[in-house]
């Protein structure tokens, strides 16, 4: 349980880095004499870093050993913390931010992997994955009423300081805890592709910048960069996402909807603590406070759908979530000018309650269908494709509301909704193909036969007789069982 403890402290801090910062951010611009236009960098830096290095994350935890990996990774993210609490300007909080994502996206993959290691017992590890997953969508919607009252408490500044005793204890807790790199497996883990690292790096940052920035060069290097790595994966020996993860209808499904989720519901937090703040004339802890009602949907949630996976399985799990926040998005969208906070209410609630019902399921998909020789790189992609949505929602809802503030609330609340509607008919087709999603699949016996499950990643196909069934099963009962020598 120490083990658990750990990996998932970990972990919500570094969703919580995402959020906290939020209804921060007008105080953040007034300290440091920063435009509102650039304040998204504050976000997007640390998200960018997050989303573009997660894959490279997992693949070194697979190659060099989880618990070195994410120890490294968190101290990094403790020294990154400390620099940002100490930033004079915003161009050096940005670049701290920007560290500190590089730390959380090498911790953050590997804490999940290494749950294989501390939890052998297939069934007990789904549970553990369920927790694991609703402590960081807790985290992440928790984080903007912490920012909130530590902002108006002891400033601003205080929500990085916190950081460094929380690395402490998370790296003692998981050097007791875990033996030293027994997941380490050199002959089948993840390839390192550093062209492709570098290429998605900056196809992904251009991305961004291009739609903050409003620049059509930085769109341009954006859409190249992304067409190169698209070539350089197909001729790399050893890519840095294989394809043969993403012949699993479901993986592509979940890969969707972890980008969905977040490209709405860190926008909308993002453009409520405005809204509070500058609408309203909200204090910082009393726009962090007006969060509390979607926390708390978020933790019910979240608490139910570790209960509900069993049974009803990941899909339905999925769908139910991404509708029930479209439906808060939707709702939000219909006001026409500032309304009370008794009209609010239902809308970001039912946002919450949506998302942290998804989140755990889709992350047991990706997990699943990553297998043992996959499972940092599955981690990787499906967290890093969380923070693609997310700096993606915040570029683009920042964009949105900057000429005019409520108009462009409206439309960004649209943009999320559609964007969920289309996860939710993915995951539908996915599940209509795939013909699972149902209960007793994948999540509930992932050692079943025809849970999808992929082999490591040595260049053998899993075969469809029962022998080699029983194989894939007996290397999944050994995961994260150290490698004898």
């Amino acid at each position: 349980m120490t083990a658990f403890l750990a990996l998932c402290l970990a972990f919500a801090m570094i969703q919580l880095d995402v959020t906290v910062v939020y209804t921060a951010l007008p105080a953040i611009g007034d300290s440091l004499q920063a435009p509102a236009a650039s304040l998204t960098w504050v976000v997007d830096a640390y998200t960018i870093a997050f989303a573009a290095l997660l894959v490279t994350g997992g693949a070194l935890g697979d190659r060099l050993g989880g618990r070195r990996v994410f120890q490294l990774g968190l101290l990094l993210f403790g020294l990154a913390s400390a620099a940002c609490a100490a930033a004079p300007n915003l161009a050096v909080l940005a670049v701290a931010r920007l560290v500190q994502g590089i730390g959380a996206a090498v911790a953050l993959p590997t804490s999940l992997s290494l749950l294989n290691v501390a939890y052998p017992d297939a069934e007990r590890r789904n549970r553990m994955v369920a927790w694991w997953a609703a402590v960081g969508s807790i985290a992440a919607a928790i984080g903007p009423v912490l920012g909130g009252t530590l902002t108006d408490l002891l400033g601003w500044r205080s929500l990085f300081l916190v950081n460094v005793p929380v690395v402490a204890l998370g790296v003692l807790l998981v050097r007791k805890a875990l033996p030293p790199d027994a997941d380490r497996n050199p002959a089948t883990g993840s390839r390192l592709d550093p062209i492709g690292q570098l290429l998605a790096a900056l196809a992904l940052g251009a991305g961004v910048a291009a739609i903050i920035e409003r620049s059509v060069p930085l769109a341009a290097i954006g859409v190249a960069a992304a067409a190169a790595f698209v070539l350089a994966e197909r001729r790399v020996r050893h890519p840095m996402i294989p394809g043969d993860l993403f012949a699993h209808n479901e993986f592509r499904a979940a890969i969707f909807v972890g980008a969905a989720l977040n490209f709405g519901t860190y926008g909308q937090l993002f453009l409520m603590a405005f809204y509070f703040q500058r609408l309203q004339g909200y204090s910082p802890s009393q726009a962090g406070l007006a969060t509390t009602p979607e926390l708390i949907a978020s933790i019910a949630a979240a608490v139910l759908a570790t209960r509900l996976l069993g049974r009803f399985g990941r899909m339905p799990l999925i769908i139910a979530g991404t509708g029930i926040a479209t439906v808060g998005l939707l709702v939000l969208a219909i006001f026409h000018r500032p309304v009370g906070y008794a009209l609010l209410l239902g809308p970001i609630m039912a946002i919450g309650f949506g998302t942290a019902l998804a989140v755990p399921a889709a992350t047991a998909t990706a997990l699943t269908a990553g297998g043992s020789g996959y499972a940092g790189v599955a981690s990787g992609l499906f967290n890093a494709s969380r923070q693609f949505g997310g700096s993606i929602g915040l570029a683009v809802f920042g964009a949105l509301t900057a000429a005019t503030f409520l108009p462009g609330f409206r439309l960004s609340m649209l943009c999320g909704a559609a964007v969920m509607i289309s996860a939710a008919l993915a995951t539908a087709l996915a599940t209509r193909r795939s013909g699972r999603g149902r209960r007793g699949t994948a999540v509930d016996n992932p050692e079943s036969p025809g849970t999808g499950q992929l082999p490591s990643n040595n260049g053998a196909q899993p075969r469809q007789s029962g022998r080699a069934e029983l194989a894939i099963q007996g290397r999944l009962r050994r995961v994260g069982q150290p490698t004898r020598r």
